[in-house]
C-alpha cells in the first residue's frame, strides 16, 4: 500500500511538471511572437559621373530584414534633385513599374506588404541630366522608405547617392566576354565620348589622356593594339592621348591573353583613367571572371553569345539585361513524363535560370535559343514539325514557345523573352522531310 501511494504521489508530481512546462513553453512562444518585428531597408546605386543630356539609371533596391512581414501601407520615396529628371522606371523582371504618384521631383511607390526575411526588390529609375548643367555639378539622389506603423530601427530607411556632372562621362571601358578560361583571348574596348552641352560652357573639343591600368602580368599577358588609333604600352600601363571632338567619339581597342595557371574564381579586373586639363574621371573597371564551369556564363548590357557543348547557343542581344547577368544552364536528361498530346519528345530537355540580385525570369528585349540535333533524336518525327515548349515547372501544363527564328536540318532556333523549364517535341512521321529555312 505504501508503494501504490509513492506511486501516485511521482505521477501527480509528474503531470503538475507537464502542465508547467507547457505553460511555461506557451509563454516563451508568446514572447518570441511578441519580439517579432519588421525591419525595412533601402539602399540607392547610381554612376559616379553622368553627362549632360544623358541617361543615367539609378538603382533603387529596397528589402524587410525584419522577423515579421511588414504592414501592406509600406511605400517607397525617391526625390530626384534639380538638373535630373524622371523619365521612366522598371522592376528588377524588366517590366515597367511606374511611379504610384508623381509630384515634381519627388516620386512614389505603393509597395506593399513586404513578407519577413524579403531580399531584395529593385526599382531600375531611368533619368536625364539637364544640358545646361556645369561640370562638376553635384546630382544628389534621396531615398526613403517607410509605413505609418512604429518602426522601432529606423537608421537603414533612408539613402542616398550623389553623381558629378562630367561632359567626359560618356566615356566606357568593355570587354568582348566577361567569362574566360585560361588561354582564351579578350578583347577591350574603350570608347571616348564628349558631351554636346547648350550654354556658355560648350566645348567642341577636348585634348584628352588615357591610361589603363593592365592587370598583373601573372593573370594576363599584352598582345597588342588592335587597329587605329593605337597608343604605347610600357610594361604593366598603356597610355595614349589625343583630340576628342563633340559627336567624334575615339575609340580603341587591344588585346589581352589569360596567362595559364589562372585559378577559376579570379576576377581579372582592367582599369583606365581620362584626364585633361582641369578634370579627370575614372572609368567603370572592367572584370572578367575565370571560370571552369561550363554550365554558367555572364552577361552585361553589351550582350553576347554562349556556346554550350551540350548543343545549345544562347544568344543575349546588347541592353537585355541592365546590369551583369549570371545565366545557367541545366540538362535534363530524363525525358517529361507528360508530353503535350499528340507530340512525340525529340531528346531536348533543359531549363535555363538567370541571377542578378536574385532569380529573374524576364528580358528587356528577347533572346534567342539555338539547339542543334541528330538525325537518331528526331527519328519518326517529321523535321519541320519541331517546336519547343515551355512550362513553370513538373506538372505544370506545356505552352508552345512560338515558330522557330530559323531552321536548318540539325539546328533549330527560337525567341524567347523569359527562362523557364523547356522540351523539344514534334509530330510523329514516317519519311525524312526537310524543313523550310524562314526568313
Amino acid at each position: 500500500m505504501k508503494a501504490r501511494k509513492t506511486t501516485k504521489a511521482f505521477q501527480y508530481l509528474l503531470t503538475s511538471l507537464c502542465l508547467v512546462a507547457l505553460v511555461l513553453g506557451g509563454v516563451r512562444v508568446a514572447a518570441a511572437q511578441a519580439d517579432a518585428e519588421f525591419d525595412l531597408e533601402i539602399s540607392l546605386k547610381a554612376p559616379q559621373h553622368v553627362a549632360p543630356g544623358s541617361n543615367p539609371i539609378i538603382n533603387l533596391s529596397y528589402s524587410n530584414i525584419g522577423t515579421a512581414d511588414a504592414p501592406a501601407d509600406t511605400s517607397v520615396q525617391v526625390l530626384l534633385p534639380d538638373g535630373l529628371s524622371f523619365v521612366s522606371a522598371v522592376d528588377q523582371q524588366g517590366s515597367p513599374l511606374p511611379p504610384t504618384s508623381l509630384d515634381g521631383n519627388l516620386l512614389t511607390w505603393a509597395v506593399g506588404a513586404l513578407p519577413a526575411g524579403s531580399c531584395c526588390a529593385h526599382i531600375w529609375i531611368t533619368t536625364l541630366v539637364a544640358t545646361d548643367l556645369a561640370e562638376e555639378t553635384s546630382l544628389t539622389t534621396s531615398a526613403e522608405i517607410g509605413t505609418a506603423t512604429a518602426e522601432t530601427n529606423l537608421t537603414n530607411n533612408q539613402a542616398s547617392v550623389t553623381s558629378l556632372v562630367c561632359d567626359m562621362a560618356g566615356s566606357q571601358k568593355e570587354a568582348d566576354i566577361d567569362q574566360a578560361k585560361p588561354g582564351d583571348v579578350v578583347t577591350y574596348r574603350i570608347t571616348l565620348r564628349l558631351a554636346h552641352r547648350q550654354g556658355p560652357e560648350e566645348a567642341r573639343v577636348r585634348t584628352v589622356t588615357l591610361t589603363d591600368f593592365l592587370p598583373p602580368t601573372t593573370q594576363a599577358r599584352f598582345l597588342g593594339w588592335v587597329g587605329e588609333p593605337a597608343g604605347t604600352f610600357d610594361g604593366n600601363q598603356l597610355h595614349w592621348q589625343g583630340q576628342v571632338g563633340v559627336n567624334e567619339p575615339v575609340r580603341l581597342q587591344y588585346r589581352l591573353r589569360i596567362e595559364d595557371g589562372v585559378p577559376p574564381g579570379t576576377a581579372v579586373t582592367n582599369r583606365a583613367r581620362i584626364q585633361w586639363a582641369g578634370g579627370e574621371v575614372d572609368l567603370e573597371p572592367v572584370e572578367t571572371l575565370i571560370n571552369a564551369n561550363d554550365d554558367e556564363h555572364r552577361f552585361g548590357p553589351g550582350g553576347g553569345e554562349w556556346q554550350h557543348a551540350w548543343g545549345l547557343t544562347l544568344t543575349v542581344p546588347p541592353e537585355a539585361v541592365r546590369e551583369m547577368t549570371r545565366f545557367q544552364f541545366r540538362s535534363l536528361t530524363e525525358p517529361p513524363p507528360d508530353a503535350p498530346l499528340g507530340w512525340i519528345y525529340a531528346h531536348r530537355h533543359f531549363e535555363l535560370t538567370a541571377y542578378q540580385a536574385g532569380e529573374i525570369h524576364r528580358f528587356n528585349q528577347p533572346l534567342e535559343i539555338t539547339l542543334r540535333y541528330r538525325y537518331s533524336d528526331i527519328k519518326g518525327i517529321y523535321p519541320n514539325s519541331l517546336r519547343l515548349w515551355y512550362r513553370a515547372g513538373p506538372g505544370e501544363p506545356w505552352a508552345m514557345l512560338g515558330e522557330p527564328l530559323r531552321h536548318q536540318f540539325g539546328q533549330i532556333t527560337f525567341s524567347t523573352d523569359h527562362f523557364t523549364e523547356f522540351a523539344l517535341f514534334g509530330q510523329q512521321g514516317s519519311e525524312l522531310m526537310l524543313p523550310l529555312v524562314i526568313r
